[in-house]
């Protein structure tokens, strides 16, 4: 959808496209676990393995109403593939075992990767690309806060079944479900925002929303379930506007003959660092000798691995944002 609003929609209107499907996509991450929960409760977790095949009755829409393109004649870089998926498995791995074998193998396919990249003729990854450092400062300072905000929302299920002993339903339709809906709204706002005031001061406005309310989480989250289902819905509203801003500012950065490699590696790394986050989120909780709390009103033995978690997350939310901050002064490369 990135790459179809990049190329179809003019760039003073495209705020509010990438609001609106920035919207709906967290909306989506926020009604999956709503969905996902009422099932486990009322049938059985193997039929959420069903829901993704709704995607195929989109295809008849998508070859009814797409346009035409000639595609470009270069062959399938299935080394260059192979030596980034394999990297990026191992990554994931690593996080979650903490093995160093791992990270040692991931290293050594992202290293051959690069080097493939480097000396390829037609590239997976287009290195026109790699040379445009505003690019790579949007979409790195993107992956860091979507990816730290996806490992936030995996740990709230686990800290409410922890907790207050809440059951798959309660927490998927009482406690995410709010969240999901209300950020239509920020959605919308945020794209006319956008388009309006500019990508960084949409940026501004969701990343400080984020950091307020996990501060606000990390202090009173462990009170009561309903604090934590207030505090989702202006994490998922702050989430919309920093994808919106993301989004924008990327298309922003490319020059047409690149928007389509471009909006697509953004689309594909975002996805990747929020599967990487709930892997480090996962990873964190599992980790033996380090549930002391960061936080001073989490400092019982069952909240101090939600601290702790908060606390980390809150950082590379912070790291995040300061990075996008940075790189949308820099003039574009």
């Amino acid at each position: 959808m990135l790459v179809i609003i990049t190329r179809y929609v003019r760039p003073e209107g495209r705020g509010k496209a990438f609001g609106l499907v920035g919207s709906l996509v967290a909306m989506g991450e926020g009604i999956g676990p709503a969905i996902g929960g009422m099932i486990v409760h009322h049938i059985h977790w193997s039929f959420l393995f069903l829901l993704p095949m709704a995607v195929l009755m989109s295809i008849p829409f998508f070859l009814r109403n797409m346009p035409a393109e000639a595609a470009a004649k270069a062959n399938l870089d299935i080394i260059g593939i192979g030596l980034l998926t394999i990297s990026i498995v191992m990554f994931a791995v690593y996080i979650s075992l903490y093995h160093v074998f791992y990270l040692a193998a991931g290293i050594f396919c992202l290293i051959g990767a690069a080097v493939h990249t480097r000396y390829a003729e037609h590239p997976f990854i287009d290195r026109s690309l790699i040379k445009n450092r505003r690019y790579i400062g949007v979409v790195l300072a993107g992956c860091i806060v979507l990816g730290s905000i996806a490992g936030i929302v995996s740990v709230v299920p686990y800290m409410m079944r922890v907790l207050f002993s809440l059951n798959a339903d309660i927490i998927g339709s009482g406690i995410m479900l709010p969240g999901s809906v209300g950020v239509i709204f920020f959605g919308v706002a945020g794209g006319a925002l956008t388009d309006r005031f500019g990508s960084r001061f949409v940026f501004t406005l969701g990343w400080l929303l984020i950091l307020a309310t996990m501060a606000a989480a990390a202090q009173f989250g462990d009170r009561t379930p309903w604090v934590m289902t207030m505090m989702l819905v202006f994490i998922f509203g702050g989430l919309s506007f920093v994808k919106t801003a993301i989004s924008n500012s990327t298309a922003e950065s490319l020059e047409e003959e690149a928007a389509g490699a471009g909006m697509g590696m953004l689309n594909f790394a975002c996805f990747l660092s929020e599967g990487i986050g709930v892997a480090f989120a996962g990873g964190l909780m599992a980790v033996r000798g380090f549930g002391y709390s960061a936080l001073p009103a989490m400092d019982n033995a069952e909240s101090a691995v939600f601290s702790r978690s908060f606390a980390i997350f809150t950082v590379f939310v912070l790291v995040g944002g300061l990075l996008y901050l940075w790189t949308c002064k820099r003039k574009k490369s």
